[in-house]
């Protein structure tokens, strides 16, 4: 019994963000045309506005960037993407099915994903990335200034092309298909994928196997699945009578173990901490690249960004809504070049935190004075403060913080005083 309940537990850890991967690629390409949160594969959506709290499809969303996305399939052949000159931050991150990012695209240019091993000319002035799977998550986060500014970020994502190769290549006009729409795959993907029996679970993952291959440093590791029918190209074994309990414990285990295999991967900046290397390029990290799938899928590398986490106030208390905290921040956050910081928080579900003002982080763009020492304080509460220019709104219960900072001066960071979190009397 406890050997079944390894084997899953190793299996559904291994797996699982390749079938989160596939699930939130699923909804989020489920409609006939594009709109501003959903697109047909090899297509791009363009987010119209920022992230609210009405957003679910993918947890932490920050508030700092306008988000266009594409989901590629290049089981049919290359895709070829353009990104433009522009006047401020922007990134394309390439995901493969397995979350890692091999690629973070920052410069203008024609841009062609093609799988490994395809053999292919192409004139000089385009650049060539090697995937080595048929999903591909492009994530393309553009700095926006305040609300005033996207009419100038929408000029930028109207600049970004997708194209098959081979039409780009022809210089034929390529008008992109429609998709198609199944209202049984409207969901939220994190909980989709825990609501999974093991039989849904394990024959999605033997599926995509094929498409998506291991990597060799994975096949000893799978091999030790395959008794139980996991793996590419077999039948997921489903005889046993203790089937159900046993997943059932291994998914209320999960998040918990999780975290606790994970602690090494921790970094701490002051009473804040980050995942910290090798996040986006995991190798054999099983448990840490489930562990960020569930807490942050889509995560830069540490050379983009880096990400603290805030979870208990100065004196190591739990956050909690129902107090009041002071957030003091005794510098601002070093950067470089066009590189930006933000303070988010979010409710236990990881996603943001309505409020009566629409505002979810204090960052570097927000109209604030800073104490004549340079420092600066925001009041953290649930309840609007008289004064609430100072104020990031939080909910009652247990909420977190999670600080981010773009183009980081890493050698700055070593030295630099993380924020404070006081609570009040």
């Amino acid at each position: 019994m406890e050997l079944l309940k390894k084997t899953l537990q190793d299996a559904f850890t291994f797996l699982f963000p390749l079938v989160l991967m596939d699930v939130t690629r699923e909804t989020s390409t489920n409609t006939i045309k594009p709109s501003s949160v959903k697109a047909p594969v090899n297509q791009w959506m363009h987010a119209a506005k920022l992230c609210t709290a009405e957003d679910k499809l993918v947890v932490t969303p920050n508030v700092d960037t306008i988000y266009s996305q594409a989901w590629l399939d290049l089981s049919k052949g290359p895709i070829l993407m353009t990104v433009p000159e522009t006047d401020r931050f922007l990134n394309v991150e390439v995901l493969d099915a397995w979350t890692d990012a091999p690629y973070v695209v920052t410069e203008a240019g024609n841009y062609v994903f093609v799988r490994e091993g395809y053999e292919l000319e192409l004139p000089d002035d385009i650049k060539r990335i090697d995937v080595d799977t048929d999903i591909v998550w492009l994530i393309v986060r553009i700095l926006i200034k305040n609300q005033d500014d996207m009419v100038n970020v929408r000029a930028i994502q109207e600049e970004l092309k997708l194209v098959p190769l081979d039409f780009f290549l022809s210089g034929k006009i390529y008008e992109a298909p429609e998709g198609s729409y199944n209202p049984e795959s409207d969901f939220v993907p994190v909980q989709y994928v825990f609501g999974m029996t093991p039989e849904q679970f394990f024959k999605r993952a033997n599926s995509l196997l094929a498409g998506n291959p291991i990597r060799r440093a994975d096949i000893q590791t799978v091999k030790s699945f395959e008794s139980l029918g996991i793996g590419a190209g077999i039948e997921f074994n489903n005889g046993n009578e203790n089937l159900e309990n046993t997943w059932k414990e291994i998914l209320s285990e999960f998040v918990p173990r999780l975290n606790a295999e994970c602690v090494g991967f921790s970094k701490k900046m002051g009473l804040w901490k980050m995942f910290d290397d090798p996040i986006a390029n995991f190798g054999t990290e099983y448990a840490y690249r489930a562990l960020v799938a569930v807490a942050g899928l889509g995560a830069n590398p540490t050379t983009v960004a880096v990400y603290p986490k805030g979870e208990t106030d100065s004196s190591g208390e739990p956050l909690d809504g129902n107090c009041t905290y002071t957030l003091h921040i005794d510098a601002l956050p070093p950067v470089i070049g066009e590189g930006f910081w933000s303070i988010t928080a979010y409710g236990a579900d990881d996603f943001l935190i309505p409020n009566p003002v629409d505002r979810y982080s204090v960052n570097d763009r927000s109209e604030y004075t800073l104490n004549t020492d340079g420092s600066l304080d925001v009041t953290l509460s649930a309840a609007q403060p008289e004064d609430d220019s100072y104020w990031l709104p939080v909910c009652k219960g247990p909420f977190h913080l999670y600080l981010r900072i773009y183009q980081p001066d890493i050698e700055a960071l070593n030295t630099w005083t993380a924020p404070e979190i006081i609570r009040g009397k």
